[in-house]
Order: structure tokens, then sequence, then C-alpha cells
């Protein structure tokens, strides 16, 4: 993130105009002035540069684990034992992840019965419990089965796209480059869910999407 950027919000926060602002508006300035906070431009400059120190090594770190899960072909077999100590909720977005990448993805199931198929084979894969006879918690859980589509995956998905194009054009370009803006209204915005997002990005990026910029974030 800029200082620049931050300087001239916390000088417009400080203003008559924004002490007019509506409700939405004036909670817009103050969210953005706490994530340039979070990110320690408020700070000083040596204790920023502490914490820029802090936060290459850490993004070192989780590059180098991205890398090394991504390049590693080992197969993980979890027993109950392993998963001691796992909250309820770590295991069931493992679950919840997986049923929305197979539901939406390329060769989904193609009726109730193939639902309930899926879910008997993947509950006692990742939660280690056989799925109760005729139980299916996607007949309740809205999220997966409407428009929201593939939203478990789509966060993080989302997070690594916005990263790229930040880091690839926006960053570069500059942020209120209107030419940058342009593009990106036109050749992703505009095109939206009518076509693969991978083929938008590509053409918007001028290369292939990478999730390198979300590593070193």
């Amino acid at each position: 993130m800029r200082k620049d950027v931050y300087e001239r919000v916390l000088a417009f926060s400080k203003t008559d105009e924004c002490a007019n602002l509506g409700e939405y508006e004036a909670h817009f300035v103050k969210a953005s002035l706490k994530d340039f906070e979070r990110a320690g431009l408020a700070l000083s400059s040596g204790d920023g540069e502490k914490l820029k120190s802090l936060l290459e090594k850490d993004a070192g770190i989780c590059s180098e684990y991205g890398t090394n899960l991504g390049s590693d072909k080992t197969k993980l077999l979890f027993d109950p034992k392993d998963l001691e100590g796992c909250g309820d909720d770590f295991i069931k977005e493992r679950l919840v992840s997986r049923l929305d990448l197979t539901i939406h993805g390329t060769d989904p199931p193609k009726d109730a019965a193939g639902l309930q198929d899926l879910v008997d084979e993947l509950r006692p894969k990742i939660c280690l419990i056989a799925n109760p006879p005729g139980n299916n918690m996607l007949r309740t859980f809205g999220h997966l089965m409407n428009q929201y589509s593939a939203s478990y995956y789509g966060y993080m998905w989302a997070e690594d796209l916005s990263a790229d194009m930040f880091a690839t054009r926006f960053e570069k370009e500059g942020v209120m480059n209107p030419l940058t803006g342009k593009d990106y209204r036109k050749l992703v915005l505009a095109p939206g869910g009518t076509h693969n997002i991978n083929d938008h990005l590509t053409t918007f990026l001028g290369q292939a999407p990478s999730d390198e910029a979300l590593l070193k974030s």
C-alpha cells in the first residue's frame, strides 16, 4: 500500500467535506484508514521499516511453503488421531470446499441421486465418519446450491485475482490511471461471467494469471 495515498485519505478525513459525507461514504473512509494503519503506514519510519522487514520475511516463508506444497505430490491420509485438536469448523470447511468445487466443476453430479452419492463419498474421506443414510447437508446449505455459486472456493480465488491485477497493472501504471481503469472495466467487468474469467484476465494482464502477487502480499 502506498504512503502517499494514505496521507491523502488521512488529510481528506479531516476536512469539512468528509464530515458531511453520508453514512456509507463515511464508513468507507474510516475502513480505508484502518486498512492503511494495519499495513503500518501510520507508524514512524523506523517502526515502519521493522514491520516491512517482518512482512517480507513472512511473505518469503509463505511463498516457499506454497512452492513446496505445489511441487510435492505426496498424498496425505488422515486418521482420527491425526485430527485430534482440529476444530470442527476446520474439518467442515474442507468438506464444504471440496463439495463446492465438485458441484461447480466440469463434471458435476447430474441429479439428486448424484449429489447424495457425492456427500456419501466425501464425508467419510474428509471427516472420517460415515454419512448417515439419506443425510445430505446440501438440501439446507443454500450457499452452495443457489446462484451464490462456488463461494467457499471463490473467496480465496477472488483475492488471488485481485492481487494479481493490482500488482501487474494498477501498481505499475497508477491506481488512478484512467486508461488502466477503462481497460479493467472493458476487459474484466463488462464481459463478466459470459466466458471463462481466466480468458478475460489474461487479456487484461497481458499474461496468464499468477498467484505470485498474493503470496507476496
